[in-house]
């Protein structure tokens, strides 16, 4: 990272820590997400994972669409189970035994009850390339510390 890009990182950080007390966890973790993206000056593609998501207001599931970078990112369409693929716009590293990649729910709404009380972000899991299972993110800041904001490798 250049001198001027560990400046306005530090400065971003600050004002995330500066804000928080006003800001949900939830959204404390999506605006470092975002500074951390627009620092990483990354493209915009993203892939899609398709995943039964469960809404905090009324309990149902619905089949969530959860915005992730990782592999070839070109808006690709996954599912629990499929593999990843690559060659175009690739972020991250083919094969790795064990990744964790950060995920954030396209909507920001329940489909079935309107509610704005969902989970937004998310924990996916993927071993040696195939999508194992997605979960709620517990906590943002391994993606900040150890990842690059998009992902985090847990075993080479």
């Amino acid at each position: 990272m250049a001198k001027s890009d560990k400046s306005i990182h530090n400065i971003c950080l600050a004002s995330i820590k500066r804000y928080t007390g006003n800001l949900t966890k939830q959204k404390c973790s999506r605006v470092g997400f975002i500074l951390i993206t627009m620092l990483n000056k990354k493209m915009s593609a993203y892939n899609l994972l398709i995943s039964e998501v469960s809404c905090l207001n009324c309990y149902r599931q619905y089949p969530g669409r959860i915005q992730f970078k990782f592999g070839s990112t070109a808006y690709l369409q996954y599912h629990i189970g499929d593999k990843i693929q690559w060659g175009v716009n690739d972020t991250g590293t083919s094969g790795l035994n064990k990744v964790k990649v950060y995920g954030i729910v396209e909507t920001d709404k329940c489909p079935l009850c309107n509610s704005n009380n969902i989970v937004e972000d998310f924990d996916i899991f993927i071993n040696n390339d195939i999508i194992l299972n997605v979960k709620e993110m517990e906590n943002v800041e391994c993606y900040l510390k150890e990842g690059n904001s998009e992902y985090v490798v847990l075993e080479r």
